[in-house]
């Protein structure tokens, strides 16, 4: 391949509105969408953003642009899908700050797809009489909500606490959602509906036929991410997660609020998991609480606990964060309206996977007379059937920043030319490329406290349809500038897919040119999402870790799990501006070598799962801080969280402090 870069060219977007594009949006538009949708031969093509407005500003209304209806006119904050007429009118719009790209990425082998269609039940249109809920909504953001699983059922026979179940890829075509505009929702009458069909004299509900009928694909095997989250955060039945003498999980029954509310659970798209972006995923989530919100106001719910499971490795993590702003704008209207919502998220699981690099930790001091220079080892494995994204975060007050140039080395070839600041090139051509690049130093789309250099490497294993394939195996960056640069931070976005998804391949990461494996760097780990600061008293944007339990036997010397201490995969702060340290608080989790995670409920009322990674905390966490405690009380037995080891409290003391069952035997 020519080892040239070619600009890349305008599609969709005009000139004026180029200079304002996200990187990933430039990136789209100057491959005609080859890594994202099926586009068509003219400019009709819509596609999906997020957009943020100025402060005190209403929604532009223009032709070609759809908002969900659960967004008021005056939100700061939106979701849209547009088409190319509106996307340059966003663009270049005066009230709009940031338009981001949320269209998700395609990879190169389909979900194979089942030979027969679905049993699908027609369902009469819904009777659920709003106003009618409990003081306190449970609400889900994940894949796989089985509604009638028996935790999750009211007592005596009153059918499922699943009051609403948006479904955002759609499912029951006979369901369409009013709440949010697109996708399937279902209501607690039309699940019980479902229930009824589904079971027999004895009322003994087939689960499988419910789900079946029902269209839900992730509830057809035995375990599913989503079940495991709502068995922890409002199963009626809690499970110990440490194995006694006879091998047997002792049972107890919670006798906490959460046991007994109401559940809202969002069922996230296949594709998404499948394939992971996070401005596609911030996308997704933004619509899933504004609809949490919505669920909350029409049951006249008191308090709104959300349990979000998923993470970003990919942003600016500081407090610019698009998505960080706009769940503290959610959180906010809640409390003007008389409710509180509560949002957990994780820490995520990138401490220990080499994803994240501080390039300020290992460079020298230059040399009198020669220019400063950076080195990132970036490397790409084979077999990977989707884009990987890198960031290269560079503070704008940093001196030398202006002069500093980008040189790329393709595994096994010689350098490129190097690339000063606002090039957008790819190479070896525009059409089917390989890598792209977006140096970014002025648009501020993504984050307003530092410039940010974008790479999209194309899949290392490529079938023609999307592009040509990447080189793999080890990429080299070099840096340079006429003057030394600090806190530089590099991370690599997500290679790896969720849950019951297909593998498409192994994750990249950072390496040493000294031997070692991988580059492990905890510091600045933490989740993109959760960059916001805590607020006083912990009621709002919580950020939850796994930590390992203190009373476990089974860790050795050499274990990477150490009894008291944070599990070295959940990521840790501080944020790249320090506004976050780490974690809001941990949880239990991890409780030994052999016994890896927690105990949860599965797809089926028989069945259970053992669950490890931050994913387990956030349930765990909204239970324990936030579902069964007051905001004040919660902030009372929190944890204060360290960068790199959190010595956390163990289930005993929270047992006893907030009142719950869920403890471990002495």
């Amino acid at each position: 391949m020519a080892l040239d870069w070619i600009p890349l060219p305008g599609w969709l977007l005009d000139t004026g509105a180029q200079a304002r594009a996200d990187p990933s949006l430039r990136i789209a538009d100057g491959t005609r969408f080859i890594h994202h949708v099926a586009a068509p031969p003219d400019a009709a093509l819509t596609v999906s953003v997020s957009v943020q407005l100025v402060e005190g500003a209403s929604r532009p209304a223009l032709p070609g642009m759809v908002v969900p209806p659960a967004y008021p006119p005056a939100g700061r904050f939106f979701t849209a899908r547009v088409d190319c007429v509106a996307l340059n009118a966003l663009l270049i719009h005066p009230d709009v700050v940031r338009v981001q790209l949320s269209e998700g990425l395609v990879p190169q082998r389909p979900r194979s797809q089942a030979a027969t269609p679905w049993p699908q039940a027609e369902l009469p249109p819904s009777t659920a009489t709003p106003g009618t809920g409990t003081p306190l909504l449970l609400g889900v953001i994940d894949s796989g909500c089985p509604f009638a699983h028996a935790d999750l059922r009211r007592p005596g026979g009153g059918g499922t606490r699943v009051v609403r179940l948006w479904n955002q890829d759609g499912g029951l075509g006979v369901m369409p959602t009013t709440t949010m505009g697109y996708g399937a929702e279902l209501h607690d009458g039309d699940l019980n509906t479902l229930m009824a069909r589904a079971s027999d004299a004895a009322c003994r509900v087939d689960e499988h036929a419910c789900y079946l009928m029902a269209g839900a694909a992730p509830l057809l095997g035995r375990t599913s991410h989503g079940a495991h989250a709502l068995g922890l955060l409002a199963g009626r039945r809690q499970f110990n997660a440490r194995p006694n003498r006879d091998g047997a999980p002792p049972l107890q029954i919670a006798t906490d609020e959460a046991a007994n509310a109401d559940i809202a659970f969002v069922q996230l798209p296949q594709r998404l998991l499948d394939v992971p972006f996070p401005p596609a995923m911030e996308h997704h989530l933004l619509d899933a609480l504004r609809y949490l919100l919505a669920v909350g106001r029409d049951r006249s719910a008191q308090r709104i606990v959300v349990s979000i499971g998923y993470e970003s490795w990919l942003g600016p993590h500081d407090d610019s964060s698009w998505f960080g702003q706009a769940v503290q704008t959610l959180i906010a209207e809640a409390g003007d309206a008389g409710s509180t919502l509560s949002v957990c998220v994780i820490a995520g699981n990138s401490g220990d996977i080499g994803v994240h690099r501080l390039l300020a930790d290992d460079i020298p001091p230059p040399a009198d007379g020669l220019p400063w220079q950076a080195t990132v080892h970036w490397q790409l494995p084979p077999g990977g059937e989707a884009p990987t994204q890198m960031e290269l975060w560079v503070p704008f007050g940093s001196e030398g920043f202006q002069n500093l140039r980008l040189q790329i080395t393709p595994p096994g070839q010689d350098s490129l030319p190097d690339l000063p600041w606002g090039d957008a090139v790819a190479w070896p051509d525009a059409i089917s490329p390989a890598l792209c690049v977006v140096m970014d130093a002025q648009s501020r789309t993504l984050g307003t406290k530092a410039a940010v250099i974008v790479l999209r490497l194309s899949p290392t294993q490529a079938d023609g349809r999307h592009g040509r394939a990447a080189p793999h195996g080890e990429w080299k960056l070099t840096l340079r500038s006429t003057q030394s640069l600090a806190g530089i931070h590099a991370y690599i976005g997500r290679g790896t897919a969720s849950m019951n998804s297909p593998r498409r391949g192994r994750q990249a990461w950072f390496t040493r040119r000294n031997g070692d494996d991988k580059l492990q760097d905890r510091s600045g780990t933490l989740n993109a999402h959760g960059s916001q600061p805590d607020l006083p008293n912990r009621s709002g944007m919580l950020v939850t870790t796994a930590s390992v339990s203190r009373e476990t036997v089974y860790c050795g010397p050499h274990s990477k799990l150490q009894p008291g201490q944070a599990a070295s995969y959940g990521g840790a702060g501080p944020t790249r501006d320090g506004a976050r340290q780490g974690p809001s608080f941990g949880v239990t989790v991890e409780h030994g070598t052999y016994h890896h995670g927690h105990i949860g409920i599965g797809n089926r009322s028989g069945t259970t799962l053992r669950l490890s990674g931050t994913s387990v905390s956030a349930p765990l966490g909204a239970r324990l801080h936030l579902g069964a405690a007051a905001p004040d009380a919660a902030a009372a037995v929190a944890v204060a969280a360290a960068a790199a080891a959190l010595m956390l409290a163990d289930y005993p003391q929270q047992a006893q402090e907030l009142g719950t069952l869920l403890h471990e035997p002495p």
